[in-house]
């Protein structure tokens, strides 16, 4: 049986454009497997800098667009939360899921200033919930 057999089709993917960061290479790996066996197309950064620069370059692209961030909020070159804000200058319609293995504040913090409804799932977290919060995120 395939990861995509065991996932309710409503949270599969239908093709939507997703930009994943953490700084943890490994996690990186396994998430962008789960997602693209589920039907979206990914592109994954292990630095937040090099994710905002190709976004950056993408945007140039007329054609490209972006449909979700999914980022680690606490990472050492920069915050999910500043990322988030400059990825949506750049997409102003992309939907943002921060994964979190800690809350400190940040995500809350994000919420009041943006006034957006805040997505975000705990880390480690199973394929089902994650492709559950995806969704959500990209139907929210």
């Amino acid at each position: 049986m395939q990861l995509k057999d065991t996932i309710n089709e409503a949270h599969h993917g239908r093709g939507e454009v997703v930009i994943l960061v953490d700084d943890e290479p490994a996690l990186v790996a396994v998430t962008a497997s789960i997602l693209e066996a589920l039907g979206y197309e990914v592109r994954t950064f292990v630095n937040p800098t090099d994710a905002l620069d190709q976004a950056i370059l993408l945007a140039q692209d007329d054609n490209y667009r972006l449909d979700l961030l999914i980022t680690d909020v606490v990472m050492p070159q920069m915050f999910g939360t500043e990322l988030a804000k400059h990825i949506r200058n750049i997409f102003p319609s992309a939907k943002i899921l921060f994964i979190t293995g800690h809350d400190n504040g940040l995500i809350r913090q994000y919420g009041q200033e943006t006034g957006e409804k805040v997505n975000f799932v705990k880390k480690p977290c199973g394929a089902k919930l994650l492709a559950q919060k995806v969704r959500e995120a990209l139907n929210g």
